[in-house]
This record gives C-alpha cells, sequence and structure tokens, in this order.
C-alpha cells in the first residue's frame, strides 16, 4: 500500500460517513431503483475507498468493480464488498483497464473535474458500457449561487474550503 494515503484516513472518511452519510446518496438510490436490473454488474471508476457505494454494494445481486489511479484503496475496497479492483494510468490519455463492454453500468463519481481530457474518459466509459447500459456521471457544482456570492465578496476561488 502507498505511503502517501495512510490507513487512518481511510478509517477517518468511513466514519465520518456511517455518522453523516453521503450527499451523494440519494442520487445513487434514485440511480438504483430506476436503472439497475436485479443481477447487475458495475464499474466505478475513481472509486477511492469504496465508501459512497456502500448501499449499492448492500444488495447481493450486484456485482461491482472499482477501478482509480492507485492501488493504496484495493486493501479498503476488498472490506467493502467489491468484487475486482484494477490500478489505471494517471495521465490524460489512459484507459480503463477493462474489457469493451463488460459493465451493466459505470459509476462515475467527482472525476471528470480532475482530467485533462475528459471527452477521452467519457469515450472510455461508453467502451465499457454494455449496448443499453448506464452511466452515472457526477461533477461538483462549486459555483452555486451560494459559492458565487462567497467568491464575491471573499475574492477566493476556493468558497468551501477544500
Amino acid at each position: 500500500m502507498s505511503n502517501q494515503f495512510p490507513k487512518e484516513y481511510f478509517d477517518e472518511i468511513d466514519r465520518d460517513f456511517d455518522k453523516n452519510g453521503s450527499y451523494f446518496s440519494e442520487v445513487l438510490d434514485m440511480f438504483v431503483s430506476d436503472y439497475i436490473s436485479v443481477k447487475s454488474i458495475g464499474l466505478d471508476v475513481g472509486c477511492g475507498t469504496g465508501v459512497h457505494m456502500k448501499r449499492l454494494l448492500a444488495d447481493p445481486l450486484i456485482e461491482l468493480f472499482g477501478t482509480d489511479t492507485t492501488d493504496a484503496y484495493q486493501y479498503k475496497l476488498e472490506n467493502v464488498g467489491y468484487s475486482g479492483f484494477k490500478v489505471m494510468a494517471d495521465e490524460p490519455m489512459a484507459s480503463i483497464p477493462n474489457d469493451d463492454e463488460g459493465f451493466d453500468f459505470v459509476v462515475c463519481k467527482d472525476v471528470l473535474e480532475h482530467v485533462l481530457l475528459p471527452e477521452h474518459s467519457l469515450r472510455e466509459i461508453k467502451r465499457v458500457l454494455n449496448p443499453g447500459g448506464y452511466a452515472l456521471l457526477h461533477v461538483p457544482n462549486h459555483f452555486s449561487f451560494y459559492g458565487r456570492l462567497k467568491f464575491l465578496f471573499s475574492n477566493r476561488i476556493d468558497t468551501f474550503n477544500y
């Protein structure tokens, strides 16, 4: 495991999630109830620790695989219930390290705003989806009305103190 991601940080993320839930949980619940069939195989692109997928993984008929740019998360994903994990290169034209048309759905939460060529990432997501599959893409809105007001008065681009 990478030295830059100590285990205690992962545990802290999980404790916060268990206590407070996630802003993403409601979106994921809607996606699952409306678009995922009873037996589905999915991919979590940029999976991190997998903590945001706990509700999805509670369904024993859903099989979920993860990919991210570091292997630091692998031990945590196995504990959460992921079926497998692959490391993805951290470069602009990186390919998702999975076969074509291998997944019924792909979740890509808070990743596209970090990549240099998001259109390439979207083509890769389409490539690994089965025909008729679904993709749930989530990009945070850092410039909501509240964020814009904070920016106007503070002249700081980081309005949420990230």
